[in-house]
């Protein structure tokens, strides 16, 4: 049986990977919370349970990539290396934000 903390960290990056589906198609801004528990199968208070609203997820989206990426200092990589491949995989996600905020660029 999964403990609780596991359990949540799931639900978390199921509502990460539905945010990152969502903005394929809208900005942030016009993503709703119903549009990204309706993306990954959950409740809306499963969503406010882990989350105050999707930019409270998106930072912790944003932490989590950052920490894995040191994770990989011990591992024989760069800092550099690590954040770099990280960005990569995430460059998408990172451009929808970025846009989000500033439209006119």
């Amino acid at each position: 049986m999964p403990s609780e903390h596991k359990t949540n960290e799931t639900i978390k990056y199921k509502l990460a990977t539905a945010m990152k589906e969502c903005m394929k198609s809208a900005s942030v801004e016009k993503i709703t919370v119903t549009e990204i528990v309706e993306t990954c199968g959950v409740t809306r208070q499963t969503f406010y349970r882990n989350f105050k609203d999707k930019y409270d997820l998106i930072n912790w989206y944003f932490d989590k990539i950052l920490l894995e990426s040191f994770e990989h200092m011990g591992e024989g990589k760069t800092v550099y290396e690590g954040l770099v491949n990280k960005f990569l995989d995430c460059q998408h996600f990172f451009r929808q934000i970025f846009l989000g905020y500033f439209p006119d660029i």
